[in-house]
């Protein structure tokens, strides 16, 4: 924050099938996911990208 006091951030940290469920739930079909990851590092996503339509 500018005062540099701190505030907790919900984070969803979800894989694409589960994200593609929520998205299902909301009216959405999903047409195509991409999980980015650093080359070097973890193994878990550091971005997940989704496309989705309107059904």
């Amino acid at each position: 924050m500018p005062d540099r006091t701190r505030l907790p951030l919900a984070r969803w940290e979800f894989d694409a099938r589960r994200w593609g469920a929520h998205l299902s739930r909301a009216g959405l079909r999903v047409t195509s996911t991409a999980e980015l990851r650093h080359p070097r590092r973890d193994s878990w996503p550091t971005t997940l990208l989704i496309t989705a339509r309107k059904r």
